[in-house]
């Protein structure tokens, strides 16, 4: 079990009380930058950084509040831990979105191609048609 500072320790404390907000406007003004510069560092937007961010926070005050936290870091380093796992899902999410976008454009493809192969074979099948019937 790590030493934390004076200061998480007290955060701690107040994120296990019913009314946390004091704490988490803390970890707001100490971390929101840095979480957010390293979302944008990962390849995300400003929003990115702050949805991320204000997702992590709540994760945070609930793995606290269920005594899930295991005294092994600063809560800076936790909270920035929980941002990149998120960060992480939150790619992996728009991978698979882009991925089925990018196949259901591609069978899109075939599907026209098909239809213009059909016209233009009726479109042959017509002409030929009309020389035998001349």
């Amino acid at each position: 079990q790590t030493m934390l500072n004076q200061e998480d320790n007290i955060l701690i404390q107040e994120l296990q009380t019913a009314r946390p907000e004091g704490a988490i406007k803390k970890l707001y003004e100490e971390n929101f930058e840095k979480v957010q510069r390293f979302i944008m560092q990962k390849g995300g937007s400003e929003a990115d950084g702050a949805d991320i961010f204000q997702e992590a926070v709540i994760v945070m005050v609930e793995k606290i509040q269920q005594g899930a936290f295991r005294y092994e870091s600063t809560l800076s380093t936790f909270l920035t831990g929980i941002a990149r796992n998120l960060w992480m899902t939150e790619q992996r999410a728009r991978m698979r979105r882009k991925n089925r976008e990018t196949n259901y454009s591609a069978e899109q493809d075939m599907i026209t191609e098909i239809a213009t192969h059909r016209h233009t074979h009726t479109m042959l099948d017509e002409i030929l048609k009309q020389m035998e019937d001349v």
